[in-house]
Parts: structure tokens; sequence; C-alpha cells
């Protein structure tokens, strides 16, 4: 999982994000291979959401939990 989860951070802008945000977070950052387990947790996730409900990729639902975590941090 992690020699398919590497090229994705790379050339996917919202794992790039994910991936960005697990290591420079203030609370709990994540060393890198760290994020890069954490999203091959991701990938299975999306991957069988898709398969089990049958829909296309969304770049929204992915990164949307993200947005949510920074509007509570600047809030705090």
């Amino acid at each position: 999982m992690q020699r398919c989860i590497m090229p994705m951070v790379c050339r996917n802008e919202e794992f790039k994000l994910l991936h960005n945000n697990f290591v420079h977070r203030s609370k709990n950052p994540l060393k890198k291979m760290q994020s890069l387990i954490a999203l091959c947790g991701k990938l299975i996730k999306i991957l069988f959401a898709m398969v089990i409900k049958g829909v296309a990729y969304d770049p929204t639902q992915v990164i949307c939990h993200l947005t949510n975590l920074q509007t509570e941090q600047n809030a705090a």
C-alpha cells in the first residue's frame, strides 16, 4: 500500500493537502511515514465506499473534514 500512496501524495491535490495537514498540524503532528500509513487507511476507506455504494471519486468528499478541522482550529 505504501508504494501506491506515495505517487498519490505527489500527484493528487487532495492527498497532498491531507499529507501536509497531518505533518504540519500544531496539535499531534505525524512523522512523514506515519502520515503515509494514515493515508493508506484513508485510501482503503475511499475505495471500499466507491465499490459498495457504486459512486465515482469525489474530491470534495476527501477533504471535507479537513476544512471542518481548520475552521475549528481558527475559532479556538
